[in-house]
């Protein structure tokens, strides 16, 4: 029976950990429903002020409008910290991350126990590919908020990146404590568990993922990719067939299946895959971007 080297596991895993930065806070953000479109009577035209204004046109994606009247809450000193925040927003919405990381520079200036703030500025430094920055403004989003889970899971991964393996896990430890039924969480720290070596915590933690939300594909694929990294080729196929049927353009799992499916001496089911797989990837990289994690 085939078997690919635990080190080998961990470059196949590993990309999971980047889920911090890519999206996974999409899933723990609880912002609640979003402001409905301005209409007659609505905050946008009823004058109801520029801050309640901005947001209803932020929540239409009129972002000129919004960072419009942010700017004007701004220049009257209507809760100035509160407007760059939201201005920020659209900023990045826009994929301007100099001028977010201005205004929301000035908002912790000015409430600096704002944690909120301090979390929108470490995304905007992360957009700018600044990692030491965004390190810093997570820890001190985390020391303003500290049950912030989304902050404790994306300091995670810009640590695990860094090859701060320890420390990720330590803080994605934090996060799973304060949010222990979040699937990419559990997953995440699994991931972080197997490029440290240990098997059986990373598939305790990816079965929970697996009971905790039936319908994340996380918690399959990691465990799958393990089955398969360790010879067992059957339970991956399953584990892999579960998250094309949850997500058929999982270009990762088509390849891994693949990879399996080539193990057990199926090679017709092999090559299906890999020609989905080429597809799938094509696809995606004509695909717009996905809108950016909060």
């Amino acid at each position: 029976m085939s078997r690919i080297p635990p080190e080998k596991l961990h470059t196949l895993v590993a990309p999971l950990a980047l889920l911090g930065l890519l999206g996974l806070l999409a899933a723990c953000d609880r912002r609640g429903p979003a402001l409905p479109a301005a209409a007659p009577g609505s905050a946008a035209s009823s004058g109801a002020g520029p801050i309640a204004e901005g947001l209803a046109f932020l929540a239409e994606g009129d972002l000129e409008r919004a960072i419009e009247r942010f700017g004007e809450a701004v220049r009257r000193g209507d809760r100035p910290a509160e407007a760059r925040l939201h201005r920020a927003r659209a900023y990045l919405k826009r994929g301007d991350a100099p001028q977010a990381i201005a205004d929301l520079a000035e908002a912790v200036r000015l409430e600096p126990g704002r944690g909120e703030a301090w979390y929108e500025l470490a995304l905007a430094h992360g957009r700018a590919r600044d990692r030491a920055a965004a390190l810093e403004a997570y820890s001190r989003a985390i020391a303003a908020k500290p049950d912030l889970v989304k902050a404790y899971a994306n300091r995670a991964a810009i640590l695990a990146e860094g090859g701060r393996l320890r420390e990720a896990l330590a803080d994605a430890d934090a996060a799973v404590r304060l949010n222990p039924y979040e699937a990419a969480l559990l997953v995440n720290r699994g991931v972080f568990w197997s490029r440290l070596g240990d098997r059986a915590r990373a598939r305790a933690d990816w079965d929970a993922a697996v009971a905790a939300n039936p319908q994340f594909p996380g918690g399959y694929f990691s465990r799958g990719v393990d089955h398969g990294a360790h010879g067992e080729h059957r339970a991956a196929v399953a584990d892999l067939t579960v998250v094309l049927e949850l997500d058929a353009g999982h270009a990762p799992a088509l390849h891994a299946r693949a990879a399996a499916l080539e193990a057990l001496g199926e090679a017709e089911k092999a090559r299906a895959d890999r020609e989905e797989a080429r597809r799938a990837e094509a696809r995606a990289a004509t695909a717009p971007p996905p809108p950016a994690a909060r």
